[in-house]
């Protein structure tokens, strides 16, 4: 069975952006702190921000599992009709968490930025 190119277009397409953001990473992390008030603010700036993350993910956790369900048992499978929708209910899956976990990220990253 041959690979179709858009998947192999867009396997490296992510494994360039992951290498990118890795750099930027290390850019953003590289530069001074600053002084100690800039220092003290950016720590609270850290926390409010790992207070929101906290707080939105667990309302979107709740949402995502519910949609996680209702695509898993309510929508026909495309492959096995009669059977579970696993198929689309694990990819639903595997994208929203990978969604929050950029987010997570970006605001992590962000927010070392202030630093």
């Amino acid at each position: 069975m041959a690979v179709p190119i858009i998947l192999i277009v867009a396997l490296i397409a992510g494994i360039i952006s992951i290498i990118m953001a890795l750099y930027f990473r290390y850019l953003v992390l590289k530069e001074d702190p600053g002084n100690e008030k800039m220092q003290e603010v950016a720590g609270y700036i850290e926390e409010g921000a790992k207070t929101y993350i906290k707080i939105q993910y667990k309302i979107l956790g709740i949402f995502v599992l519910g949609l996680f369900l209702i695509i898993l048992l309510v929508l026909p499978s495309q492959i096995n009709p009669g059977t579970f929708n696993w198929e689309q209910a694990v990819a639903y899956l595997i994208g929203a968490v990978g969604s929050m976990l950029a987010g997570w990220l970006g605001m992590y990253v962000g927010v070392k930025a202030n630093t």
